[in-house]
């Protein structure tokens, strides 16, 4: 039996990620680049491919490269950007 104390809204991790989406869309999206996995926002997958695109953290790639799904090899083969993720949650501070 899980005897664990159940996380509170609005504590901590929890409480950061249940803020962020109540009352919000999600405005970002990630993909792995070749040199970390990255959040963009939403306005990349309409540019067109050969268009210049910069992540949260100034990152710049080529829209194709967030255009496309990725395989789940890609994915697990690069670290998530922290800076791409802070920058995010300070939006919502």
């Amino acid at each position: 039996m899980d005897l664990s104390p159940e996380p509170r809204i609005g504590s901590g991790y929890i409480g950061k990620v249940m803020t962020m989406f109540n009352g919000f869309s999600v405005d970002w999206f990630w993909r792995p680049v070749g040199v970390g996995r990255h959040a963009f926002g939403v306005k990349a997958k309409q540019l067109a491919p050969d268009s210049a695109v910069v992540s949260f953290c100034g990152v710049e790639v080529q829209a194709w490269q967030v255009q496309r799904l990725p395989p789940e090899s890609e994915w697990i083969a690069e670290d998530t950007c922290m800076k791409c993720w802070r920058l995010i949650a300070k939006r919502f501070d």
